[in-house]
């Protein structure tokens, strides 16, 4: 998985450790603006400043207890006014990394970022980003990782196999 794109991916931040290829991260969709009338993924699900550079904020759902995760993704959807839970979207980072840049360079990393003391948002220690893999990306290729990013992204129901 080591290519040297992303060093920041082996670095634990938490008490989980690195994120495995294989893992599933979920996406919580907050709001219908994300959604078409098909219910099919708009591209504001996943911002072009936060691929750039404050990271997808996704969260590993095979590392939390489902009661957990559900409620952290209720209050997460819930932390705007007039918004509430439209769904999940998820995708495994793996697939995440296969995101390339010209070059066959990785487009994004997928960080452990662990998520304490946000207000009425309860802890989440499986909490992670995917962030551009280079700081100064040119605009084109921003709207092209978003674009890859809503096709590996899936509906999501949360059961107890997460």
């Amino acid at each position: 998985m080591q290519d040297g794109t992303c060093p920041q991916e082996f670095e634990e931040l938490g008490t989980l450790g690195p994120i495995e290829n294989a893992e599933v991260l979920v996406r919580v969709v907050r709001s219908p603006e994300h959604l078409t009338k098909k219910k099919e993924l708009k591209p504001s699900l996943f911002p072009l400043s936060h691929i750039r550079k404050t990271g997808v904020s996704v969260t590993r759902s095979g590392k939390m207890p489902i009661k957990e995760l559900v409620s952290y993704v209720r209050a997460v959807a819930e932390m705007k006014d007039g918004q509430q839970l439209y769904g999940l979207r998820s995708a495994t980072a793996g697939q995440i990394r296969d995101i390339k840049l010209v070059g066959d360079r990785r487009a994004l990393c997928v960080i452990e970022d662990p998520a304490f003391d946000i207000p009425n948002v309860p802890d989440n220690p499986a909490h992670a980003i995917a962030i551009a893999s280079i700081g100064d990306i040119q605009e084109d290729t921003i709207i092209e990782i978003q674009l890859a990013l809503i096709k590996i992204f899936k509906e999501h129901e949360l059961h107890s196999a997460d």
